[in-house]
């Protein structure tokens, strides 16, 4: 998958970016988002400019993650066109300066990855910055009636290329299963297996 990826253009990227901004925008789940985590793509990764930019068109706070210590993540605001510095692994972050912002107090989280899975799979890059990040979310064990879903954990849904869609990732006890997982041509709702 690393190698497929490495083979994505800086155009593929950015349409895939575009079309997936485009998809997400048609559903309730970000129409209801008033605070949306993104994150600053790797080469290789869907571009989320147009996620971001379509964000704060739609009066959204944006939060990025930065790194904050080995192995976790601390997600700050983005405001409007603030300036990135380049952090750990090369990747753009808020600065140090940047207040942290609790990711549970998100509505929507948008995750990167290697594979995606139809069930919530996520194969992260190895370090488990995501999986530990996620964890926090909890679950207050209250379900909302028409969605089946806990109305005070953020929405996590994986942002991928057509092509990192697989039938299985492997999963173990400290990974996160996601929502959905948003791709170009659909969004997929997970497929939770039989317990």
């Amino acid at each position: 998958m690393r190698g497929l990826l490495r083979d994505r253009s800086g155009e593929e990227s950015e349409r895939a970016g575009a079309e997936i901004a485009d998809r997400l925008e048609r559903t309730a789940a970000w129409a209801r988002a008033s605070t949306v985590a993104v994150y600053a793509n790797l080469p290789g990764e869907v571009a989320t400019d147009t996620l971001i930019s379509s964000a704060w068109r739609g009066g959204k706070r944006v939060l990025l993650p930065r790194v904050a210590g080995a192995g976790q993540l601390a997600f700050a605001e983005h405001p409007v066109d603030a300036s990135l510095v380049t952090g750990a692994f090369g990747v753009s972050e808020p600065p140090p300066t940047a207040p942290p912002v609790d990711l549970v107090d998100a509505d929507l989280v948008l995750v990167p990855g290697l594979a995606f899975d139809r069930h919530g799979g996520r194969l992260g890059r190895g370090r488990g910055y995501y999986d530990r990040a996620l964890a926090t979310l909890g679950r207050s064990g209250v379900r909302d009636v028409a969605t089946e879903r806990d109305p005070a954990v953020p929405r996590t849904i994986g942002v991928a290329f057509d092509l990192q869609l697989v039938e299985t990732v492997p999963m173990d006890v400290r990974d996160v299963r996601l929502e959905a997982v948003v791709t170009p041509s659909a969004m997929h709702i997970v497929d939770r297996p039989a317990t």
